[in-house]
């Protein structure tokens, strides 16, 4: 990137414009900092830059006006707004007003940010591409001839192909996982907060368990919106990580024993959602009620791959599942969703209840194009 492209920064959090003013430099950009909306406005008109972040709660002019002014005067900058609120009707506004990326403070990853930047700054560069070579276009079918107009009539063909592919990956990279990832953050933050008035150990069970499913979800995004492939995921480094957690999470005072032996499964995100949501009933059934009135056990997730063919064993030594359970008829909703998302990968599941309890997955990978259909989330 060029020394020359320069980025505003407008924030009332001096660590934070510090810290973002630091990271981009390294990276090549001219940044300048501004404490407060008023003074970001003016060197927005003194210094025109090329790209603006800035807060959206902040002393004397907030960062809905400063919105409202790049869009009034300068609506081809692009602005990126970092905001810590976590409340949804604030991004809303905030796209509507003409922003163009909605990121959540703390930002842990400042390469996510980074992506942002390099995103919109990309985007600018093909709308003022496509503008100069719009009225290009315009001036010629003016002034050429018929024979003229069918070259410009191919090229127009070309280039909407180039869009539409451009479109078609921007849509799905930005729109699908970064979007659906952020939307899903917020969601888990307002669960976070909905939880805190929980009344008993009951309900807050509850949204921990809606939490988890929503975490397992987001997870397929965050996963999609750092990697390369924009339609597939590896279940490897997907299911190690989810997992992970949830046994950080559960296990409290008892010694539990994880042993996983995962091959590096690549499959479909129609298949990655159903999957991740099975693991994590699964793993979440066992660390919660296999290990009563014990101190350790352990907890074990295998899969073996012939073809196209996948088995996933989970597994557990616990005290083992009541054989009145039927998972097929059971009144739970985790056994419930475990059934119907295999259902819906096309898998089958077994159920052995000898020495603990293990469940079997066997399941068929798909190698679906970009443009498959998306599970209903």
């Amino acid at each position: 990137m060029s020394r020359q492209t320069s980025i505003l920064i407008i924030d009332d959090e001096t660590l934070l414009r510090k810290s973002v003013r630091d990271y981009l430099e390294d990276s090549g950009y001219t940044v300048q900092e501004a404490e407060n909306g008023k003074t970001g406005i003016e060197l927005i008109e003194q210094k025109l830059p090329d790209l603006v972040i800035c807060d959206l709660r902040m002393p004397e002019t907030d960062g809905f006006e400063v919105l409202d002014y790049i869009s009034e005067h300068y609506p081809r900058t692009p602005s990126i707004v970092i905001s810590g609120n976590g409340i949804i009707h604030d991004a809303v506004d905030a796209l509507k007003r003409g922003a163009w990326d909605y990121l959540i403070k703390p930002i842990e990853d400042m390469g996510i940010l980074e992506h942002a930047v390099n995103t919109c700054l990309e985007r600018r560069r093909l709308e003022n591409e496509n503008e100069k070579y719009r009225r290009r276009l315009e001036n010629k079918v003016q002034m050429r001839t018929r024979e003229l107009e069918e070259e410009i009539q191919k090229r127009e063909e070309r280039e909407n192909q180039i869009r539409s592919s451009l479109t078609e990956k921007e849509v799905l990279l930005i729109e699908v996982n970064n979007r659906v990832k952020n939307n899903m953050q917020l969601m888990i933050s307002i669960l976070n907060l909905q939880a805190e008035y929980a009344r008993d150990e009951y309900h807050r069970n509850l949204f921990e368990e809606s939490l988890n499913r929503l975490k397992t979800m987001a997870l397929v995004h965050e996963s999609l919106y750092k990697a390369d492939d924009l339609a597939r995921i590896n279940i490897q480094s997907y299911l190690e990580e989810l997992v992970g957690h949830l046994v950080h999470f559960y296990k409290e005072e008892k010694d539990i024993h994880l042993s996983m032996s995962i091959h590096p499964i690549v499959c479909s995100i129609r298949q990655a959602i159903p999957l991740g949501l099975i693991v994590n009933e699964l793993v979440v059934n066992a660390l919660q009620y296999a290990f009563r009135g014990r101190s350790k056990g352990e907890l074990y997730i295998t899969t073996t791959k012939q073809g196209d063919q996948v088995e996933m064993c989970i597994g557990d030594d616990g005290i083992g599942l009541s054989e009145d359970i039927d998972i097929q008829k059971t009144e739970s909703l985790g056994f419930q969703l475990v059934v119907n998302l295999s259902e819906q990968m096309g898998a089958a599941i077994d159920l052995q209840r000898r020495n603990g309890t293990l469940f079997t997955l066997t399941f068929t990978i798909e190698n679906e194009s970009i443009g498959g259909s998306l599970p209903h989330e």
